[in-house]
């Protein structure tokens, strides 16, 4: 399996095409940012599912700032990130991001392609936890049964194997279940 943590735009008028990407790389772990959108990872994300494929994509768009760039991975395909300002700084463009986005800089991903082993799983594997811990803390905080459920359906779409989240899944809506069926009703 391949493992290519770094596809970036190079400049805002050469920006990557999904098809492009989903043509050259049908597994292994991508992050896909743009100049500023991450619509490309989006679309990625949506052939991989239409055709069933094994690839995990993250949700990344690139952001200049100073003289390098900032690569923001968005938790949600809905999310909606800020535009360019190109003479904004790193504290400015995080206070306009929407929560649970991770940022770091260009030179924190590894460059190219590589083939994958246990140093390499640890990583995708961290940035995956980093995305769903937020979601999942709130899924374990929730009380009534049914908002419970919807957190963790919500923790799955952020990363769809986080098997706590599935486990947790399932445990609440089988509790659910048998609270219904002895006529407790919904909770």
């Amino acid at each position: 399996m391949n493992l290519r943590l770094t596809i970036l735009a190079r400049v805002s008028d050469d920006p990557i095409r999904a098809q492009d990407i989903y043509d050259e790389y049908q597994d292994g772990q991508l992050v896909i940012g743009d100049s500023v959108s991450n619509q490309p990872s989006v679309e990625v994300r949506h052939l991989q599912k239409q055709r069933r494929l094994y690839a995990e994509t993250f949700l990344a768009a690139v952001y200049p700032i100073g003289a390098g760039r900032a690569v923001v991975i968005a938790p949600l395909e809905d999310v909606a990130l800020p535009p360019v300002d190109e003479s904004q700084s790193i504290d400015e463009l995080l206070r306009h991001l929407p929560a649970h986005c991770i940022v770091m800089h260009e030179s924190e991903l590894p460059k190219g392609e590589r083939h994958g082993d246990w140093k390499t799983y640890a990583e995708v594997m961290a940035m995956w936890e980093r995305l769903h811990s937020p979601f999942l803390a709130a899924a374990d905080q929730t009380v009534e049964s049914r908002a419970k459920i919807e957190a963790y359906r919500k923790t799955i779409r952020v990363d769809y194997a986080c098997e706590f989240a599935h486990q947790r899944l399932a445990d609440t809506a089988h509790k659910y279940a048998r609270e219904y069926r002895v006529g407790a009703g919904p909770h």
